[in-house]
């Protein structure tokens, strides 16, 4: 049977695609569309055997429709994609790494055409370590689809959008289960390739044992975006027991909440999920909370070994930790090693736990901690590396020897109250921890405590910067002292939803908050700072970009994901001078092609560069600077448009026709300068508001720039960001309250709370 099928595959090759005769003998169609808003493509029929597979605007083509087909005895669900009359294949030999994918031949036991659907990600079937992606994470129409370490970045997670009427998914391993019993018989017969979807909220007053998840297993929500995700909760179970064990290789959890029994308490002593280090794994984008014990606990093969091996070896790092939210284990720890594992946590925000990264200090544990946000009101230290001393009457671990060393690369801390980073004990076998490339908010006295080798107890912890020559184990090479980045947020939609997020910029990553409702999820390692960058959606995919200018070139990153790439050189040949600072850019459309356009002031001449990749172009005469100017549209253009203060008026410049001064109305300020330019009544026309911090502080607004001014709202003491952050038509006012957002929708009524949690 198997063989027929390739045959027939092979054999159509020369004749029409037919999607009907396709879909019955190979499997059904799906569009797989990427979570940056572009579809998988291969190109209309005829296909032709080496032809790339790349990203294009999806338009429901035979260009995009896959007939995704289960291979038949393959043990674990494995597939293959057929595009037209040919497959999706590596086009590449193992490692695989960045190899491109093509169409070739099918061939039904090649391992360059065998994949994997687990709910959210394509991968290689011959290294599960692989995803399908965008090169180099670029969004642009026609980029190459590449086989790329996973990360599960949304430029590497997919949509399977059916078809077919029936609506199938990809392969026959997906279950869904909606109560704890299903859950239950769900586990108990997975194999290689199941897919357990969790439908509802599932509560289990005590478990016995854990979830045992066999190897190759998913079980997965639907957490993306502003939604939470169904919340699985566990009230008690044995000590060190929990929620979830992992039992074989390649086990992944991704997209739930998992909530404990308690948040204040140290009891009962239960976790959230268990998992062996000589087993590969991968926990992403969940949210952790309420776990006495720890969150996410990893055990290894050297229980309790107090004997440093000769020589440091090589410690695989195959669990990862990978964009999560893990919080409120006030009384727990967020992720923990020991035994000799060896995690590697990455991209995750972690809030008010005991200590959010740690380690037993046994001589074979270590951990690397890369691109994480830690948030105040941790408990004890941020990330930590206990000692261990061979004492059994010593139990604050404090002092001895401290596992293989502690890698804390790119983080940023937020904390003031505890320390950042402690080391308790001195590393086995020559190992180093190292704290490089991190961002602080305090300075290097508080946020990294030692325990210097030798010394013993909880009061032989001393501030590192005291100590420093002392400490050969300990590399320090970050950034302390540096301002708190959620003071300064930029406004953009990040994850297309076509509502406004909140971003921030550490110096150590980019980071932003879907709807300024959710927490922050990491973008990006990137060093540079709000005062350098812009926002803008270069590629008109729905999704906002990060815009900057070094020396003569303009470089963006795509989604603020990508690494930097060449937008366009050379742009300002028109002028009569090279531009050194972004102080006079404004990005906007004013071209009206939903592309964003790079608008410059000289002093005496307005000039656009149309998407930021053609010159600059002359837009009007003026000696307005972007200081006295505001942006918006004022007439229902769909463009935008420059408003000032001219001859006595308020008045602007309408992006159709002559570009010239057009009355708005007289003048009710001397300057835009400090007035605020949204659309607050949701009419389609930008409303002008001012903000006045008097005794009694009030923000009015002159309706589309047109109107009086009337009253927006009393009491408003400060406000931190205007967008579109909930459903309603209009502009919302986002502002402080303590640790959380409140908002104004339409700008006006009583605030209202905006994020689910503490967010700083």
């Amino acid at each position: 049977m198997k063989l027929s099928l390739v045959i027939l595959a092979v054999a159509t090759t020369a004749s029409l695609y037919s999607p009907s005769v396709h879909a019955q003998t190979i499997g059904p169609r799906f569009t797989f569309k990427n979570y940056m808003d572009r579809c998988l493509d291969f190109g209309p029929p005829p296909q032709t055997i080496g032809a790339p597979v790349f990203i294009y605007d999806c338009n429901g083509t035979i260009a995009q429709q896959v007939a995704v087909q289960e291979l038949p005895n393959s043990g674990a669900h494995q597939i293959q994609l057929h595009a037209g009359t040919l497959c999706i294949a590596v086009n590449g030999n193992s490692p695989f790494t960045d190899a491109a994918l093509t169409l070739q031949a099918c061939q039904s036991r090649d391992p360059h055409q065998i994949f994997v659907w687990d709910g959210d990600s394509l991968l290689l079937d011959a290294n599960l370590d692989l995803s399908v992606q965008l090169k180099d994470g670029v969004t642009k129409n026609r980029t190459p689809l590449v086989l790329g370490q996973r990360t599960t970045s949304d430029t590497e997670l997919w949509d399977a959008v059916s078809a077919e009427r029936s609506k199938p998914k990809p392969t026959s391993g997906f279950v869904s289960v909606s109560t704890p019993a299903a859950l239950q018989q769900a586990v108990s017969t997975a194999g290689p390739g199941t897919v357990i979807e969790i439908a509802a909220d599932l509560t289990f007053p005590t478990l016995a044992t854990p979830f045992s998840l066999p190897a190759r297993v998913t079980v997965r929500g639907d957490r993306r975006g502003v939604l939470l995700g169904p919340q699985l909760s566990l009230g008690a179970g044995p000590s060190r027991s929990g929620l979830f064990a992992v039992a074989g290789e390649h086990v992944r959890i991704t997209g739930l909440r998992l909530r404990g029994p308690n948040r204040t308490q140290d009891n009962p002593q239960v976790i959230a999920i268990n998992a062996n280090s000589d087993f590969a794994a991968l926990f992403d984008h969940n949210d952790v909370s309420d776990w006495p014990l720890s969150a996410i606990d990893l055990s290894g093969d050297q229980p309790n070994e107090m004997k440093c091996p000769v020589e440091m070896p090589v410690r695989p790092q195959i669990v990862h930790v990978f964009r999560n939210y893990i919080h409120d284990n006030f009384r727990g720890y967020g992720v923990v090693s020991g035994s000799g594992s060896n995690p590697l946590s990455f991209a995750n925000t972690f809030q008010k736990n005991h200590h959010a990264v740690s380690a037993d200090g046994y001589a074979f544990s270590a951990y690397s901690a890369i691109s994480n946000l830690f948030l105040s009101g941790s408990e004890d230290t941020d990330v930590d590396m206990h000692g261990e001393s061979g004492n059994g009457s010593e139990h604050d671990d404090f002092g001895g020897i401290g596992g293989l060393g502690a890698e804390v690369l790119r983080n940023s801390f937020l904390g003031t109250s505890k320390a950042n980073f402690g080391v308790r004990g001195t590393p086995c076998s020559g190992a180093v921890d190292t704290f490089f490339g991190n961002v602080t908010v305090q300075g290097i006295g508080s946020a990294i405590k030692v325990v210097p080798d030798g010394k013993l107890g909880q009061d032989s912890s001393v501030s590192w910067s005291n100590v420093e020559t002392q400490i050969p184990f300990l590399r320090v090479n970050s950034q302390f002292s540096v301002p708190n980045p959620t003071g300064t947020v930029l406004v953009g939609d990040f994850d297309g939803d076509h509502k406004d997020d909140i971003f921030i910029a550490t110096g150590a990553g980019w980071y932003y908050s879907p709807g300024a409702n959710a927490e922050w999820r990491f973008l990006s390692a990137k060093a540079e700072r709000i005062g350098s960058i812009l926002i803008g959606d270069f590629d008109g995919d729905g999704r906002s970009d990060v815009f900057t200018q070094v020396d003569n070139k303009w470089l963006v990153s795509w989604g603020g994901r990508s690494d930097w790439q060449l937008l366009s050189e050379n742009n300002t040949q028109p002028l009569d001078r090279g531009i050194n600072s972004m102080v006079d850019f404004r990005i906007g459309d004013f071209v009206g092609d939903r592309k964003a356009d790079v608008f410059y002031t000289d002093g005496k001449t307005w000039w656009v560069s149309d998407g930021g990749t053609q010159p600059f172009a002359e837009y009007a005469t003026s000696s307005y600077r972007k200081r006295d100017l505001l942006f918006g549209d004022f007439d229902r253009s769909g463009k935008t448009e420059v408003a000032g203060v001219v001859a006595n008026q308020w008045m602007f410049v309408p992006a159709n026709g002559v570009h010239q001064w057009t009355p708005l109305r007289s003048r009710l300020t001397n300057t835009m300068a400090g007035l605020f330019a949204a659309d607050f009544d949701g009419d389609g026309i930008t409303d002008i508001a001012r903000f006045n911090n008097a005794s009694t502080p009030t923000m009015s607004v002159s309706r589309n720039g047109r109107g009086d001014w009337q009253n927006l709202n009393s009491g408003l003491k400060s406000f931190f960001a205007i967008g579109q952050f909930d459903d309603n038509r209009g502009a919302d006012i986002l502002t402080w309250s303590s640790n959380f957002w409140q908002a104004l929708s339409g700008g006006s009524g009583s605030p209202k709370r905006q994020s689910r949690q503490d967010m700083r």
